[in-house]
């Protein structure tokens, strides 16, 4: 069976359970349905979604300017243009511009703390001053925003989605370029409180790049593997094998316990 296959792992967790970022992805794509949680947007420099396909017309975006960028935990927004200083930058004017995170379960969140892109040289950049925040449940939220170079934080009340999308940006000075660095959203995942863990599984083939999931820490904590697999190999984010999980004897068991002794984060996971 091929290795391209995935399985995201994760739990129903004590609703008083860890306090975090849970937007974090480092191992987004662009394409939607291959994990969560996921970025996307209706424009990312130099395009506007949906495309223009008549003639033949079409539009590739910069890589260092995509949705996902904003949910990789990197920093760095002194410059742009580059990998290391990645950002979610959309075209300078988009009618009804929007950024989306997708959490693909119900989250309970109360804050969020955002890096703008702060490229001030040569006059370069602006920031959007204003936006908002708007639930699954259709409730919203506007935060202001400022021109600094470190993260700043929303708070609202605590409530349940499974995304925020943000939109009605007001830019500083609409003649400069505006993007976010760095998006972080802080709760509770998931949030429902139960009685013990409930497992719960999601498949992904990954066509380019690497996926990633996150293993809670609570217990006991079980893969479940699909028919035609013998066991799954579980990786660190930068690609070193961290264990290896085989049916063994137990070939009509389609769930295997993990290590006790796996720590709780992110990881990469692929069957054999």
């Amino acid at each position: 069976m091929s290795l391209g296959i995935i399985i995201i792992i994760g739990f129903a967790m004590q609703a008083a359970g860890q306090y975090k970022n849970v937007a974090l992805n480092p191992g987004d794509v662009r394409a939607p349905g291959h994990g969560y949680p996921h970025a996307s947007s209706n424009s990312e420099y130099p395009c506007i979604y949906p495309a223009d396909t008549t003639n033949g017309n079409h539009c590739v975006p910069d890589t260092t300017f995509l949705a996902l960028s904003a949910i990789n935990g990197d920093t760095l927004n002194t410059s742009h243009g580059s990998l290391a200083y990645a950002s979610w930058g959309p075209q300078l004017t988009v009618p009804g511009l929007w950024w989306k995170i997708d959490f693909g379960h119900d989250v309970t969140i109360d804050k969020v703390k955002i890096w703008v892109r702060a490229d001030w040289s040569g006059g370069h950049d602006s920031y959007w001053k204003r936006a908002t925040l708007v639930f699954t449940n259709g409730t919203r939220d506007t935060i202001t925003i400022d021109s600094l170079k470190t993260g700043q934080e929303s708070h609202f009340t605590s409530r349940n989605t499974q995304s925020i999308t943000v939109t009605d940006f007001i830019a500083s000075n609409p003649a400069k370029w505006c993007a976010f660095t760095e998006v972080q959203v802080w709760g509770y995942d998931p949030p429902t409180a139960v009685s013990s863990p409930v497992p719960f599984a999601r498949t992904a083939r990954v066509r380019n790049g690497r996926l990633f999931c996150l293993i809670p820490g609570v217990s006991p904590r079980a893969m479940q593997l699909p028919a035609d697999a013998a066991g799954a190999e579980l990786y660190s984010v930068q690609g070193k094998r961290i264990c290896t999980i085989r049916r063994g004897n137990n070939a009509n068991t389609s769930s295997l316990p993990l290590p006790s002794g796996l720590s709780k984060g992110i990881y990469q996971i692929k069957y054999f």
